[in-house]
């Protein structure tokens, strides 16, 4: 638009206003419009196209209610840059209303520009004309991409962030009280133009640009008030942005922002905790109302994890620093780690008794993730650990816990954790192993195993994680034979049978033992024993099944299944094959439990009494009293032991790292090991200990006592073999 054009124009606007839109035929005529048009050398399509355009803006103005802001920037832009339009080239450097439907959706796409921003001009800069690298200018803001091979280092000039814009050396600089934010090269505005006429029209349309943004109120930046103290002032401005902005997530973060910092700022004075919860429900506000870009989500997670820290919830704070953690500033990446760390230091009482603090339900699945895989690994139904710091109250089978395998909580042993994968199996053998167990207190003098349906007997009872995971409760405590018969496969129906039978010879009355974890939950074993003991039960049958011990259903199973893939994902590791083999389906196995019991009249006093004087025997190193954690290394020497009654090579060196982790002097291992020990043998077994260790002489067992300690071993019926076991542990 020429001078003369916008001459006419502003003359037209005069009329059009003073006469409501209808401009009377006298007023072109008497009046002179038309003359004044003519003398401008302004043809009569010109003046048509010119008048049709001023119309629209001047209605647009009074749609919405007078000169607003969004009218008079249609004005500037589109009747007073005809200097710059005149370049328009019609199809790499445009004015706004010559573009299509499809290039709008693909610059919005590219830009990210939202719905209700109006694309005004664009320039194209791509190679191909792909519209994905150059300018986009829109009544919010003006958009820059300078190299489409690198879409995240796209600038952007919001209207409101500067207030000025000068033109020097083919370049526009954007300045806020009169300092630099940021340059744009002339190119990004023009296309083949000379530096001659740019000495013209780019001062122009710095003018323009600078006239615009003027347009927009220069808002203070409420973080900013809130760091010098002037809390009231901040809020007044976030509250005005929530007003103008409802549904976007800026206003909703900086007033929880800035009512975290007034609270900071309390030096003496006690917190307002309903000021606090107010920050978080803002925050939390903010959170649905983001965008996509990661690290505004990562800002919020960690300014929660701020606020819950200020607020005594710890835990909260923890996993809000491990979601901030992912996508986060590379350069706030090493403070966040820290206060993960300082977080988890400060909960050191909740993780040495996490067990006791949270119910079942709360902490029933479980998964240690890496720590520099933590980023992101968060999720309701399952609790992540780092691997450097497990809960000390936790207890793992052998060779357990690794990264990124899930747990679930033993229902009635709190402390114990097993692979999910396993766990059906492993509580089903838990079971047996106690029942068994207290049929051998009440007296059983033989019991059978039968396995009808899905694994066998010596599968599950051979299985080593089984083993590890059932050192607290012996298969059978007393003396017995054992026979395993062979396996048998019924054609019908598919179903493997093995069974188990041992033979015992009970010598005490019965009795209900202490420490059973699942007794408590059995009515069916508590109305067994009030039967033997009330009536003397002497046989008894009971089938017992891996449906019995599912403690996951295959809706919840469902549920933890795609929050484990998440934090498979989180943590970089391989999802679907994880999930394959930590969901795979299993067989039901049901197992027939028989006992035959020996009448209470045949068990008199007098083997009881000498039973009893043994148990006490055996138990009179339990009398000492022990720390939790040599109590747990206890319950290592104890599953190193009963498979032979002594400890390999392979074992030895599996204690010499539990006695390290539990911070257990080597003499003093030494003195729990022999506890354990004692506690293995029978009353012989540790007479010939003894005679043993009053022969050793400089480590060594000399010939002559060697000869006397065989026929001592002769005379006790002790086997060879288990003779040589017994001098080893007094060798030791």
């Amino acid at each position: 638009m020429t001078e003369n054009e916008k001459k006419f124009v502003n003359k037209y606007l005069e009329y059009y206003k003073k006469y409501n839109g209808n401009i009377p035929y006298q007023v072109w005529t008497k009046e002179g419009l038309s003359d004044y048009r003519q003398s401008l050398g302004i043809s009569l399509k010109r003046s048509s196209e010119l008048t049709d355009e001023a119309v629209k803006l001047f209605n647009l103005g009074n749609k919405l209610g007078g000169e607003s802001q969004e009218s008079t920037f249609h004005r500037i832009f589109y009747l007073e840059a005809s200097d710059w339009f005149g370049f328009d080239n019609g199809y790499d450097c445009r004015v706004g209303k010559n573009l299509s439907d499809d290039t709008m959706s693909n610059l919005r796409n590219t830009y990210g520009i939202s719905l209700d921003e109006e694309i005004v001009f664009e320039r194209d800069t791509s190679f191909w004309l792909n519209n994905n690298q150059g300018v986009v200018i829109t009544d919010k803001a003006i958009y820059c991409i300078p190299d489409n091979e690198k879409n995240d280092e796209k600038l952007i000039f919001d209207w409101t962030e500067f207030d000025d814009v000068k033109y020097k050396e083919l370049n526009f600089y954007f300045k806020r009280d009169k300092k630099d934010i940021g340059s744009l090269a002339s190119n990004y505005f023009f296309k083949n133009i000379s530096s001659e006429q740019l000495k013209n029209v780019g001062p122009k349309l710095a003018d323009m640009l600078t006239r615009l943004s003027r347009l927009y109120e220069n808002v203070s930046d409420p973080i900013e008030l809130a760091a010098e103290g002037k809390y009231d002032e901040a809020l007044k401005i976030v509250d005005d942005i929530i007003k103008k902005n409802p549904q976007e997530a800026d206003g909703y973060f900086f007033k929880g922002r800035v009512l975290y910092m007034q609270q900071c700022s309390k030096e003496n004075d006690p917190i307002d905790e309903d000021r606090l919860v107010e920050a978080l429900d803002l925050l939390d506000t903010a959170e649905e109302l983001v965008d996509d870009i990661p690290q505004n989500l990562s800002l919020i997670h960690w300014n929660k994890g701020h606020v819950n820290c200020m607020l005594g919830n710890t835990y909260r704070a923890r996993n809000e620093y491990v979601l901030a953690l992912d996508e986060c500033d590379p350069e706030d990446r090493k403070e966040i780690q820290r206060e993960i760390s300082e977080s988890e230091s400060e909960m050191k009482d909740l993780w040495d008794n996490y067990i006791t603090r949270y119910d079942y339900k709360d902490r029933k699945y479980i998964m240690p993730i890496k720590d520099y895989d933590i980023a992101g690994c968060v999720v309701n139904d399952i609790d992540v650990f780092r691997m450097s710091n497990i809960p000390s109250c936790f207890r793992f089978p052998t060779g357990h816990p690794v990264a990124n395998q899930l747990y679930i909580g033993h229902p009635y042993n709190p402390s114990f954790y097993v692979p999910f994968e396993e766990s059906e199996d492993l509580f089903f053998v838990d079971k047996v192993h106690e029942l068994c167990y207290l049929l051998e207190c009440l007296g059983a003098e033989e019991i059978s195993l039968t396995s009808v349906k899905g694994k066998s007997v010596s599968e599950l009872s051979q299985n080593e994680l089984h083993r590890s995971a059932n050192a607290d409760v012996k298969l059978f405590s007393g003396e017995g034979s054992m026979d395993k018969s062979g396996s048998s496969q019924k054609d019908t129906n598919s179903q493997n049978e093995r069974s188990m039978l041992i033979r015992l010879d009970p010598m005490r009355k019965p009795f209900v033992p202490e420490g059973l974890v699942w007794y408590p939950e059995q009515p069916q074993w508590q109305r067994l024993v009030k039967s033997r003991m009330d009536s003397n039960m002497l046989e008894y049958n009971e089938n017992v099944s891996t449906s019995q011990t599912k403690f996951t259903n295959d809706s919840e199973k469902s549920e933890i299944k795609g929050s484990a893939k998440y934090l498979w994902m989180k943590a970089h590791a391989e999802v679907e094959q994880s999930a394959n083999r930590q969901f795979k389906e299993s067989e039901e196995t049901r197992w027939e439990v028989k006992v035959k019991f020996r009448s209470i009249r045949d068990l008199s006093d007098s083997q009881a009494a000498q039973h009893e004087g043994s148990l006490k025997n055996e138990k009179k190193s339990d009398l000492v009293k022990l720390t939790a954690d040599e109590k747990s290394y206890v319950e290592e020497i104890k599953f190193c032991l009963e498979s032979d009654g002594s400890i390999s090579d392979r074992e030895r060196r599996f204690l010499i790292r539990m006695r390290d982790k539990f911070n257990i002097s080597e003499e003093r291992a030494k003195e729990l090991e022999e506890m354990c020990t004692q506690q293995q043998l029978t009353e012989d077994e540790k007479e010939y200990l003894e005679a043993i260790k009053e022969e050793i002489t400089d480590g060594i067992i000399p010939e002559r006592s060697r000869r006397l300690l065989e026929r001592l071993r002769l005379s006790m019926d002790i086997d060879k073999e288990r003779a040589n076991e017994i001098e080893r542990i007094a060798l030791r």
